[in-house]
């Protein structure tokens, strides 16, 4: 049996013990070829899109003056009137690691408040600090959506847009299907539909440090800041796994394994890329198992 087929039944017995049943698995060696098992279908790979809003701020770091270290509620003070208390302390960088202070989990779930459900800006800046800035780690996909508008606002693009001119195009992925906010911008979150193979590329980007066939896409610099910049990720949001209790980067998970890192999207969409021994896998979005 060869090195690939084990690593191959060890991914799904890992996938299958959280309750899951891996359809797709992609290994990808830099020296090789990428090996698709499974079919290479567009997919919705949910939160895997929060890592690739996180590669969108860091061309945008690329060719302006734009800083993790600035204050959010700068780039919207049409908001400032309605921020709650301790907003004004929250910084771009809070965002990236999930330390904004506020707990706010799903874009999706129901509040009975038709101006938050329409304009999820007002949602997440009226709400109030439950932590200071930086200072604890609280799951919440509104952090990515807002970096996402502050893309926008600097770009003058839609970050889907934006990011076919600095990536898909770059990669060779056709502009995929990613759905918008009520108000028409890019969720960012989620909902982001690409093939195992599409996906593939990007975990590569971020193995080979923003390097894609020998052309250097984003700076290295800003790859070792995704991974770096962690907080500890123990949070009051149930997670299945305890690998997601470790630590958290820019939108990019911390394994518990020395070097190894994770893009994670709802169900088993795992890109779980291994720095020390130079290679990742990918497993898209699998069936859950009910019972």
């Amino acid at each position: 049996m060869s090195i690939l087929t084990v690593r191959i039944e060890e991914l799904k017995e890992y996938t299958k013990k959280l309750g899951f049943n891996v359809n797709t698995i992609c290994l990808d060696y830099p020296s090789k070829d990428t090996i698709i098992v499974g079919n290479d279908i567009l997919t919705n790979v949910h939160s895997c899109a929060k890592t690739i809003t996180a590669l969108a701020f860091g061309f945008l770091m690329q060719e302006s003056s734009i800083s993790i270290e600035y204050k959010v509620i700068s780039f919207f003070p049409e908001y400032k009137e309605i921020a709650s208390k301790g907003t004004d302390k929250i910084r771009i960088k809070h965002l990236m690691n999930m330390s904004s202070g506020k707990s706010l989990k799903s874009l999706l779930q129901r509040c009975n408040n038709d101006l938050y459900e329409n304009d999820w800006l007002y949602w997440f800046f009226e709400t109030p600090i439950q932590f200071y800035p930086g200072k604890s780690f609280y799951y919440s996909s509104h952090c990515c959506y807002v970096l996402g508008r502050i893309i926008e606002k600097i770009s003058k693009k839609k970050v889907n847009d934006y990011l076919d001119e600095k990536l898909w195009r770059k990669l060779k992925i056709q502009k995929p299907i990613w759905s918008d906010c009520p108000k028409g911008h890019t969720n960012c979150a989620g909902n982001l539909w690409l093939k195992c193979s599409d996906l593939a590329k990007i975990g590569n980007l971020l193995l080979q440090k923003g390097i894609y066939k020998n052309t250097q896409l984003l700076h290295a610099s800003y790859i070792e800041l995704m991974i770096n910049k962690t907080v500890n990720s123990n949070d009051p949001f149930i997670w299945n796994d305890t690998e997601c209790s470790y630590e958290y980067g820019f939108f990019i998970w911390k394994c518990s394994r020395p070097n190894t890192y994770r893009i994670w999207g709802a169900g088993a969409n795992f890109c779980i890329i291994d720095y020390a021994k130079k290679w990742f896998c990918l497993l898209p979005l699998t069936e859950m198992t009910i019972g």
